[in-house]
């Protein structure tokens, strides 16, 4: 029996107009599914899915904070997905849909091969991807070579034995060597990062039970935990939960055993007669550092969808004060972040945004970084953005940030993006452009970057890009630095993808050559 369950699916790749999931339509993913990108507990933006198959979807991303990039290994969150009573059929790669008068950009497939998966097939359901990258760094600047080695798993096993049970996983396996890191005390050793190990235990009516490392799928402000949680459906669209484990180090995630975590949560969800549909998560958690009481906070996600195409988001969380000696007092804000899209028109939309966060003055956190200028005011940016569509897949954003923090006084940052996915008239070729001022503690600036990417064939994508900043730093001389790179990526059958990354920086004060290889598996 099925039930249903929000669904964690990592990245797996970033394309210059969307994101690659390791998740599809086996695991219950549709197209037009939503899903928020997710990383270490904040929430970068949301994305739609455009495209699924039966191991993978592609993804767009809606909504972006305007300091977030999304990467590979990031997660996208799906709330209350339904797994299909048996895997569909995997089909043959879909044509290239220029080919049949499409204008739109040819999607690149990322499809398993077309085996009918029986009934009795269904038990031990598993998907996932593995995968190895590696980087290299020349810094002829400065005499000095970085080595990257990284080997990386992630999946889950649904319906162990056809029954109600599924693990989950998530691990990043890596290497420094070359003498940049000749003052890293891990250097030429492998380090394990075990992001995710659950099993959970799942029930008729969508209720949850789980054990192992995670992170709460309800509130994944919480942070990550040790140890094991629940969650019960009290009707429709209402769940409450709780968690109790061990917070993990923050730095590499290895085990510890003297900060303990207990939280609990409301999820909810629902729609109402006019079309607009909400749901948000309302939740507390305490800690405990080496016995003492530590952290009280309070925190919510919250987020509603409105008729014409409108829609709000809310993450916050309130630290009170606890019993350690941090000697903060009273209740704080120590993360506030509401973004809302407001569709004036079919051609123009409005997005502002406000974002603050700092980091909560306690004992476990001030013996990891005692100095930190964020346990004080933090930082703010406040911006409003405009975004013009011109059909073709043409858009014009313009955005005014204004960021203050730190003690610092405040400063207007503005920047422009432009990008056209039909560039020559031609499906197959693609531009995008950006210029900004740079702005932050003693530093002042200019930066621009643009790109041209190419898709020759649906397996392929090729992108030039180049970046440049003129940068003064503390009121000295400015410097002017600059990035030519080049990166492809190859879909080497229907489960691999292959990309590569060369890029060569010079300057004033940069000369650097760089050089990226990966490959990712499906299954």
């Amino acid at each position: 029996m099925d039930f249903a369950r929000d669904l964690a699916a990592p990245v797996a790749q970033v394309a210059a107009d969307g994101l690659y999931l390791a998740t599809g339509t086996d695991a219950g993913v549709q197209p037009g599914a939503r899903g928020t990108i997710e990383r270490d507990g904040r929430v970068l933006g949301e994305v739609e899915v455009r495209h699924a198959t039966a191991t993978s979807c592609f993804a767009v991303v809606t909504r972006l904070e305007a300091d977030a990039a999304p990467a590979a290994g990031d997660r996208v969150l799906f709330r209350g997905i339904v797994p299909p009573a048996r895997p569909a059929p995997r089909a043959p790669a879909t044509p290239d849909r220029a080919a049949a008068g499409d204008v739109e950009r040819p999607f690149t497939p990322l499809l398993a091969p077309a085996v009918a998966a029986p009934a009795e097939s269904r038990g031990n359901y598993l998907h996932g991807s593995a995968g190895l990258a590696t980087s290299w760094l020349a810094d002829d600047e400065n005499g000095r070579d970085y080595v990257n080695l990284r080997l990386f798993t992630s999946g889950e096993v649904e319906r162990l034995g056809d029954g109600p049970w599924s693990l989950q996983w998530r691990f990043d396996l890596n290497r420094r060597s070359g003498d940049g890191y000749a003052d890293d005390s891990q250097q030429d050793r492998w380090r394990l990062r075990a992001d995710t190990l659950l099993v959970r235990r799942h029930f008729e009516d969508g209720s949850v039970l789980g054990v192992g490392r995670f992170l709460p799928h309800a509130l994944p402000g919480i942070g990550r935990l040790d140890g094991g949680y629940g969650e019960r459906v009290l009707g429709d669209g209402v769940r409450v939960g709780g968690a109790l484990g061990l917070r993990p180090d923050r730095d590499d995630l290895g085990p510890r055993a003297d900060e303990w975590v207990a939280a609990g949560w409301t999820a909810f969800d629902g729609r109402t007669g006019g079309g607009t549909r909400w749901n948000g998560a309302l939740g507390a958690l305490a800690s405990w550092y080496e016995g003492d009481a530590d952290q009280h906070a309070l925190l919510a996600d919250l987020g509603a969808n409105f008729s014409g195409g409108h829609w709000l988001r809310a993450s916050t969380q309130l630290d009170a004060d606890g019993d350690g000696d941090a000697g903060r007092s009273g209740v704080g804000v120590t993360r506030l972040h509401v973004t809302g899209w407001w569709r004036a028109s079919e051609l123009l939309a409005l997005r502002p945004s406000w974002s603050h966060w700092q980091n909560p003055d306690t004992e476990s956190l001030r013996a990891v970084a005692p100095n930190d200028a964020s346990y004080g005011r933090g930082r703010t940016r406040a911006a409003l953005a405009a975004v013009e569509s011109f059909g073709g897949g043409a858009a014009l954003e313009q955005e005014a940030a204004w960021l203050t923090g730190d003690g610092t006084p405040g400063e207007l940052q503005v920047t422009l993006r432009g990008r056209d996915a039909t560039l020559l008239s031609s499906a197959a070729f693609g531009g995008d452009l950006a210029l900004f001022n740079l702005v932050g503690v003693d530093q002042d600036g200019l930066g621009a970057s643009a790109g041209v990417t190419w898709m020759p064939a649906a397996a392929w994508l090729l992108r030039f890009g180049w970046d440049t900043t003129s940068l003064e730093i503390d009121g000295g001389e400015s410097f002017l630095s600059n990035t030519l790179s080049l990166f492809a990526t190859w879909q080497a059958g229907v489960r691999t993808t292959a990309w590569a990354r060369a890029a060569k920086g010079f300057g004033d004060r940069q000369d650097t050559t760089g050089l990226d290889l990966g490959l990712t598996w499906r299954f």
